[in-house]
């Protein structure tokens, strides 16, 4: 099991350097309470694990944010320069916060074609020993 981040914070509220806005969450559910938020929450992910719905989705396990575009948009500007190179998408539903997707192939020929390494295939690299 996950020990960190908002999965275990819901149903075990921390009272020091809490990840979550406890009553702003409650609020923007539409709950009264939080218990009453924590106990649907757990409905909602059992019924999510019974129906086989447990794959990872990506809107939260790649994006640093998510949420409302002004939210979004104010976690990128507190991040200062750690944000730069990230991107702020709209998902149709939110916003997200991300790395745009970059292809690690990397032309490595006229580098180090002095050292015998030549490229293969994106990502594989064969060492010739001359």
């Amino acid at each position: 099991m996950v020990s960190f981040g908002a999965y275990n914070e819901i149903p075990s509220p921390r009272r020091k350097c809490a990840l979550i806005a406890y009553e702003n969450l409650m609020e923007l559910a539409g709950f009264e309470t939080y218990d009453m938020f924590r106990e649907s929450h757990r409905h909602w992910l059992y019924e999510s694990l019974k129906n086989g719905n447990n794959s990872p989705q990506s809107q939260w396990t790649r994006s640093i944010a998510v949420g409302s575009e002004g939210f979004v948009e104010k976690t990128k500007q507190e991040l200062g320069i750690r944000a730069k190179g990230r991107k702020v998408l709209d998902s149709g539903v939110g916003f997200q916060l991300r790395e745009s997707k970059v292809s690690y192939c990397a032309l490595f020929d006229t580098e180090n074609d002095d050292i015998g390494v030549k490229k293969a295939t994106c990502g594989a690299l064969i060492q010739i020993f001359q």
